[in-house]
């Protein structure tokens, strides 16, 4: 049985169970449907900026191989912070 959540973006009310929902954290389906086209075009932006890096191939792959071993990434490594 669902609960009436009011999302935080747009302040729309929608029905979830969710208790990130209910405590004011949640998106409706709409505003969660734009927020994945957002994270979409900045992870294109984020992707073409790392192939345009003017770093030779094996320092490409170590900067690659340390984001596996690290878990993530810095801002400033990127040229963006």
């Amino acid at each position: 049985m669902s609960t009436t959540a009011i999302c935080f973006r747009c302040g729309a009310k929608y029905g979830s169970d969710n208790p990130d929902d209910l405590a004011g954290d949640g998106k409706c389906k709409e505003c969660t449907e734009i927020s994945k086209k957002i994270a979409f075009e900045v992870d294109i932006k984020m992707a073409e900026k790392r192939r345009a890096m003017p770093v030779a191939a094996e320092d490409r792959m170590a900067f690659f191989d340390r984001i596996e071993k690290q878990g993530g990434i810095y801002a400033k490594e990127l040229g963006i912070g």
